[in-house]
């Protein structure tokens, strides 16, 4: 009798299984959940029938084929297309023999992490695929937000989060899409702040003028443990996150180096300049660069700290705020108050070009490199474009705006965009230098530059010399609501697409 029992016990047990295996529905996982256009996504999927082909579609293309294994289950890989729109999209499996599927929601979403970018500090948002020039014209005020106090910080946009400082010392987050300042903030920092922030895995870190590197929680403001760091010397320098460490430039001449945790100074850091570092670092390929008002640019290790080289007498006078640009082809870029462009060898700090007489006025901004073309701003108004190879001016350039420009060029899908101290946003075409768009802000902009992501562009002002005080936070972006947007093919879908209606691509080969 225990025998039968335990026959029909374990048949029960099996019968169980199996029909739970047979209600168990198709699924799959995007890793990661949200990226850039062009990020290559990882896709898992599970419960479709054994060795059977499967077809992954983003939104309505078929961009990859894959088998499952013995037990339904596959990973395969696929690129997020270019002209992917910022907002939700979906990834869809289905089994070509079964008809099972499973969908998934991926969000494109571009980041601006840092201060020019990127840890090489190029001012080149390879990602955008919303503002084009034939659109930029049509860029219309999304919100402002008045801080009462003059915004030279460039904001930092991550997460749908926008993070900008001002004058009195105050560090904002806005919500992104409205404007909307976040509970728990503004943060006070000890002093002015003057550069802009970086924000790098759920922390945002800001220097001030009283000497002092902070760091706060990037959703609650409330200032981590071990922090802030008292160096004691005004940072006007923004600070660039590059794996676990973090670098900042600092009045002293001195460049700082931390664990970007705990807050650990790094051995062998500070490592020293001969004159004051009001401009950011520049990390890349294992190199820290920064320009001193001692008028040389300097190469460091970026582990131990060891001076690899310096400029020499090449630069004639200052460099004051021109954050070096490290392009491609080991060549990095910086400006100087001696009205020159200068192109450096990056790995050994051979001189390979400079703009010669071509720039009258003192450049007091930050390049900027993308595809070939370096751009750069001076005090006469003007932004000067040069063969990033070979430093010739590019023909339709320089081109004007109607104040001096403090700052930097910002370039995104063939357009570059850049601030004037008559109050105005610029936007040009990249290669012929025509004017897009001029918007007038009614302050002065200086040293904030316009940060391009996701179709927005977001920029700070200050007050005009002798007004009341100000300081205005503006996003601008396209004119029209979603659906018209949508339907000018700059959108991203409205709702996942119903699998029966998904095309299979029968000319792939499976991964």
């Amino acid at each position: 009798m225990p025998k039968v029992r335990l026959f029909f016990g374990l048949a029960f047990l099996l019968i169980m299984l199996i029909a739970s295996q047979s209600l168990a529905s198709p699924n799959i996982i995007n890793t990661p959940a949200k990226g850039p256009p062009k990020k290559q996504l990882t896709i898992t999927g599970a419960e479709f029938e054994a060795f059977e082909a499967v077809d992954i579609f983003f939104d309505l293309d078929d961009l990859a084929l894959t088998v499952s294994d013995s037990t339904g289950q596959f990973s395969a890989t696929l690129k997020v297309p270019a002209t992917a729109a910022p907002g939700t999209h979906w990834v869809t499996a289905i089994g070509r023999r079964s008809g099972l599927a499973a969908q998934k929601a991926f969000s494109v979403n571009t980041n601006w992490y840092q201060y020019r970018y990127n840890t090489s500090r190029t001012g080149f948002n390879p990602h955008e695929n919303v503002l084009r020039v034939g659109n930029v014209g049509d860029l219309q005020f999304l919100w402002g937000y008045d801080t009462a106090h003059g915004i030279e910080s460039t904001p930092a946009v991550v997460d749908g989060r926008v993070y900008v400082g001002n004058y009195w010392g105050q560090l904002y987050c806005f919500n992104a899409a409205t404007g909307g300042v976040y509970s728990g903030w503004p943060v006070l920092a000890s002093a002015s702040i003057m550069g802009s922030p970086a924000v790098y895995s759920g922390r945002v870190y800001i220097g001030d003028e009283a000497g002092q590197l902070h760091c706060f929680n990037a959703k609650t403001g409330i200032t981590q443990t071990g922090w802030p760091k008292i160096i004691g010397s005004p940072i006007q320098s923004s600070p660039v996150v590059s794996g676990n460490i973090i670098y900042v430039g600092c009045s002293n001449g001195k460049v700082y180096a931390y664990n970007r945790t705990t807050g650990a100074p790094r051995p062998s850091w500070p490592v020293s300049t001969g004159g004051a570092v009001t401009a950011s670092p520049a990390v890349a390929k294992g190199r820290v660069f920064v320009g001193s008002q001692d008028k040389k640019l300097y190469a460091f290790n970026a582990v131990g700290g060891a001076k690899l080289w310096d400029s020499g007498t090449t630069i004639t006078d200052i460099i004051d705020y021109s954050t070096p640009a490290v392009g491609p082809n080991d060549m990095v870029y910086v400006g100087s108050v001696d009205r020159k462009l200068y192109c450096f060898r990056a790995s050994t700090g051979a001189k390979l070009w400079d703009s010669g007489e071509n720039i009258t006025a003192q450049i007091r901004c930050s390049p900027a490199v993308a595809k070939n073309r370096v751009y750069v701003g001076s005090l006469d108004g003007k932004l000067h474009a040069f063969n990033a190879r070979t430093g010739a001016l590019l023909p339709g350039w320089p081109v004007t705006t109607g104040g001096n420009i403090y700052s930097a060029p910002t370039v995104a899908n063939g357009v570059v965009y850049v601030g004037s101290a008559d109050g105005c946003l610029y936007a040009f075409d990249a290669v012929s230098g025509a004017l897009l768009c001029q918007w007038n802000t009614g302050e002065q902009i200086l040293r904030s530059s316009p940060v391009v992501v996701n179709g927005t562009v977001y920029l700070g002002t200050r007050p005009v010399d002798g007004a009341a005080p100000h300081g205005w936070m503006y996003a601008f972006n396209l004119d029209g609501p979603p659906e018209e947007l949508a339907a000018r093919g700059l959108g991203a879908p409205a709702g996942p697409p119903d699998p029966a209606t998904l095309v299979p691509d029968y000319t792939l080969t499976p991964q």
